[in-house]
């Protein structure tokens, strides 16, 4: 059987899910689209091009070091629907399904940048105790602090990769929605524990023919932050992965960045190879 074939019939064997009509969940970020007088369901979110990364960083400040993002943030567990998910849902639970055909034990997975562990509660709820995990996120102090005082015993918190390589090896890395926001974004891709997994996926990074920094500003009903991010390279992203690992499949998703128009976000898996 094709790999294609073993991803369908694993989901749809563990899970009996569906994805139907992503697009209503995609948040829209031009400006006009959201009602002012209603507090927003999902952030409200504003792109603007600069000159470089190093200018971005400047005009943010502490970025995602600001104490009210983490003060903000809230468990979702015991809230988490398997309706109408986000398009990137769809190529995670494929992938969590590819490489847990070949574990006898709970699937290995490190989530770097993972905040509050929330996507480990999705796959939860998607495959229920068909697919055993041992989730571990890599995040900020702030949200490690935030995990402690909401008592979150699943998954496991680390505020550095290299504290979560020591329950390592990995089976699975995830990188969803975090590359791009990093300065030196390949020396979480380059550390031994993450070359050394089988099976990364690199998802919700939107990319072009060029590096294309901007200050993005999100908005919830908590707070009002800013961060510096880049449309990355793609090209320069994956020399970065062809070292160690190959593509073993990829999604053509996209990300709505106001301004800055309609980007590509594929979604990648990339195999070790042997």
């Amino acid at each position: 059987m094709s790999l294609a074939g073993i991803v369908g019939s694993l989901i749809f064997k563990t899970t009996g899910l569906l994805l139907v009509n992503p697009a209503k969940y995609e948040v829209r970020a031009k400006q006009g689209e959201q009602d002012p007088r209603r507090a927003p369901k999902y952030p409200l979110l504003n792109y603007s091009l600069r000159s470089s990364f190093a200018e971005a960083s400047r005009e943010a400040g502490l970025g995602y070091l600001a104490p009210e993002i983490a003060a903000g943030a809230h468990s979702r567990r015991g809230s988490i629907e398997t309706i109408l998910l986000p398009p990137f849902m769809g190529p995670l639970f494929a992938s969590i399904a590819i490489a847990s055909r070949e574990q006898e034990r709970p699937l290995r997975v490190l989530d770097f940048g993972g905040a509050l562990g929330e996507t480990r509660d999705f796959v939860t709820a998607a495959f229920g105790d068909h697919i055993a995990l041992d989730w571990n996120v890599v995040e900020t102090d702030l949200y490690v602090q935030k995990a402690t005082e909401l008592k979150l015993k699943e998954p496991k918190f680390f505020g550095t990769i290299e504290e979560a390589a020591r329950r390592g090896p990995f089976d699975f890395a995830l990188f969803s929605g975090v590359l791009q926001y990093l300065d030196l974004w390949r020396e979480p891709l380059e550390h031994p524990v993450v070359r050394k997994t089988k099976y990364i996926l690199i998802t919700r990074v939107p990319v072009s023919d060029r590096d294309i920094p901007f200050l993005q500003t999100v908005e919830t009903a908590d707070y009002k932050a800013s961060y510096p991010g880049r449309v990355m390279d793609e090209a320069t992203l994956d020399q970065s992965m062809q070292t160690t690992h190959g593509r073993a499949l990829s999604w053509d998703l996209d990300h709505h960045m106001g301004e800055l128009g309609v980007l590509k976000a594929p979604a990648v898996l990339w195999v070790r190879r042997t």
